[in-house]
C-alpha cells in the first residue's frame, strides 16, 4: 500500500527562464502478515526457523511480514533551471535528491545450525544422511537503514551559431559539479566484506559536443 503526494511546479521567470521540478513524498507499506499466519513456509521457502538463543542466526516467521519503509525513503526532489543569456548563450542545470539504497545483511546459514532451531532438516536436503544445503537469512530489516542521500548536480552553457540555413550548438557540460560518491550498490553478505560497495556515482565530468541543425 502507497500513500503520498507529489507536488510539480512548471513556470517561467524573469521574462525568459523556465523552472520545471516537484517534490514526492511518500511511504509504501509491505503487509503478508495475514498470509504468513496460514503459511509460514511462504516467508522461507519451505522452512520456518523460530527464535532461538542464538540470535543472528536465527529468524521469526512473522518478524518481516510487515515492512513499513520511512516517509524519508520515498521522499525525492528534483528540477530543471533554463535560462538564456546574451549573445545566443543559454545555461542550464538539473538537481535530484533522492534516498538511499538500503543497507542489509544476508547470513548464509548452514543446515546443522538451522536445524537446532527449525526441529529438521531444510527441505533441500531432502532425507539425505549428510546435508550441507545452505540458507540465505536476513539479519535486517531491509527498511530500517539506509545509505545517505543521493544529491546530484549537473550544469550546461550551449552556445549557438547561425551560418546561412544551418544552426551549430556547442555545450559544455559539467555532470556531477557536487563531486558526490553516493553508493549505488554494495556488498550484502554479512562477514569481512559486508557493506563493501561494489559501484558508486561517478565523480565530477567534464564534457564538450556539439550539435549541427539544417
Amino acid at each position: 500500500v502507497y500513500n503520498g503526494i507529489d507536488l510539480t511546479l512548471t513556470t517561467r521567470f524573469a521574462q525568459r527562464g523556465q523552472f520545471s521540478g516537484g517534490l514526492s513524498v511518500g511511504r509504501t507499506v509491505y503487509d503478508a502478515c495475514d498470509v504468513i499466519a496460514k503459511v509460514p513456509e511462504a516467508l522461507q521457502g519451505t522452512d520456518t526457523i523460530t527464535q532461538s538463543a542464538g540470535g543472528a542466526s536465527s529468524w521469526t516467521s512473522s518478524r518481516n511480514c510487515r515492512n513499513v519503509r520511512p516517509w524519508s525513503a520515498g521522499t525525492q526532489i528534483k528540477f530543471l533551471v533554463v535560462y538564456p543569456l546574451p549573445w545566443d548563450l543559454q545555461t542550464s542545470a538539473t538537481f535530484q535528491n533522492i534516498p538511499g539504497i538500503p543497507k542489509t545483511a544476508t547470513n548464509p546459514t548452514s543446515n546443522a545450525v538451522v536445524r537446532t532451531s527449525l526441529g529438521r532438516d531444510l527441505a533441500a536436503c531432502r532425507g539425505a544422511a549428510t546435508c550441507n544445503a545452505n540458507m540465505n537469512l536476513e539479519l535486517l530489516d531491509p527498511t530500517s537503514t539506509f545509505e545517505s542521500r543521493l544529491n546530484q548536480l549537473d550544469l550546461r552553457l550551449t552556445k549557438r551559431v547561425r551560418v546561412g540555413g544551418v544552426t551549430l550548438r556547442g555545450n559544455f557540460d559539467i555532470y556531477n559539479m557536487l563531486n558526490g560518491a553516493s553508493i549505488l550498490s554494495m556488498n550484502a553478505g554479512y562477514g569481512s566484506n559486508w557493506l563493501v560497495p561494489y559501484e558508486i556515482m561517478g565523480g565530477r565530468l567534464l564534457k564538450f559536443s556539439g550539435q549541427v541543425e539544417f
